[in-house]
């Protein structure tokens, strides 16, 4: 009987041991949306306003529909970076804009959702690229970019002006007329 009750203690101990050895796994959330942003054209105070505007009015849309705040981050990196760490998720997305989009994005396993505008800024056209791990943000960012590109004020730093097309995966989803 002793044998036993040391035996159950020695297993005891050496589970307690064992489980105290596993690594520890921290889950953390955020409210936060991440997005690359891949920028053809030049450089300019316009065109960060611009990035700035497109994260406030998304962040805008995806709190609407989320029902509380939602932060968007953008970061302006390159085509390269932008391709390989949306595959990894370190951005949620990638925002490019420019006329077509390179083909390492186009590589990118998800859904692109495209917003043309008048063909005087076709050289503006935004492409938001969403990974394929997760069909709940892909539903959620489609109907919050068709949002974003329908805001008026984020049209007027975008094109000055005109009407934008939006489209996911050829499939037409809005088209927006300025007034």
């Amino acid at each position: 009987m002793n044998l036993t009750v040391r035996s159950s203690f020695l297993v005891a101990a050496l589970c307690a041991g064992a489980l105290a050895a596993e690594p520890e796994v921290r889950v953390a959330a955020s409210r936060g949306l991440s997005v690359a942003v891949v920028d053809t054209g030049k450089a300019t105070p316009a065109r960060e306003a611009m990035h700035q505007m497109f994260a406030t009015t998304l962040g805008a849309a995806l709190s609407q529909r989320c029902g509380g705040t939602v932060g968007v981050r953008v970061k302006d990196v390159g085509v390269d970076h932008a391709a390989f760490n949306l595959g990894t998720g370190v951005y949620d997305a990638v925002l490019f804009i420019g006329r077509d989009v390179p083909d390492v994005l186009r590589r990118v396993d998800g859904m692109t959702f495209s917003a043309a505008p008048d063909s005087s800024h076709r050289d503006r056209t935004l492409h938001l690229i969403v990974g394929s791990g997760d069909t709940a943000l892909q539903t959620l960012l489609a109907a919050a970019f068709t949002g974003t590109v329908s805001d008026q004020k984020f049209l007027e730093i975008l094109t000055g002006g005109g009407k934008l097309a939006a489209a996911a995966t050829g499939a037409k989803v809005a088209v927006v007329d300025r007034p």
